[in-house]
């Protein structure tokens, strides 16, 4: 009886908290971010929703050895690096527009999206934003400027995002914020929150 009650509460409290969230540029509405990954190397693709921590708590429930199986991509490598950065770009990039997070935690959410095989998606809307990654203080949005649905290629074109804001905005400092706007119509912002 307690099991039955608990996942629905749980379930709930998730709508709560996603409708609850504010969107990081004022006048845009809030999506949650659906993402179709992997949970094994030759698996099908399946559909997850939220930040990327928690599809990833969700692909390590499906499958316990998923580490071990894909590995924390924390180093990429550096032709791979250049080779995405020839099919990315961002036009236009606004330094320190949002409360400045830690320049040391970024790359944990950078890592977070490198690791995962998959596509993300948006519901479409012009002007909705969904938030991709929330950990140590560093939320990371995916905000679509497009009259609608969008899907990306993987989440690496979102994390190119997070590293041209990376290579313009920090300049060495501790702390900055950012945005990086697509040249296809959808643009990521990375700024401080409790999280």
């Amino acid at each position: 009886m307690c099991n039955t009650l608990f996942v629905p509460l749980i379930s709930l409290l998730f709508v709560f908290t996603t409708a609850a969230l504010e969107s990081p540029i004022p006048g845009y509405g809030v999506f949650e971010p659906r993402w179709q990954v992997k949970a094994f190397p030759d698996g099908e693709l399946i559909p997850l929703s939220g930040t990327i921590e928690q599809v990833v708590h969700e692909l390590r429930r499906i499958n316990p050895s998923f580490d071990e199986h894909f590995g924390s991509n924390e180093s990429a490598d550096g032709d791979a690096v250049e080779k995405r950065r020839e099919k990315v770009w961002f036009e236009k990039v606004i330094c320190d527009n949002f409360r400045k997070t830690d320049n040391n935690e970024v790359r944990n959410a950078i890592a977070h999206l490198e690791r995962v095989e998959g596509k993300p998606e948006n519901d479409g809307g012009k002007e909705r934003c969904g938030r991709v990654s929330c950990g140590y203080d560093v939320s990371v949005w995916w905000c679509n400027d497009a009259s609608g649905a969008k899907t990306l290629d993987s989440f690496q074109d979102i994390a190119d995002g997070i590293w041209t804001l990376a290579a313009m905005c920090n300049k060495h400092r501790s702390g900055w914020s950012g945005q990086a706007f697509h040249e296809m119509n959808w643009n990521v912002v990375v700024k401080w929150e409790m999280c």
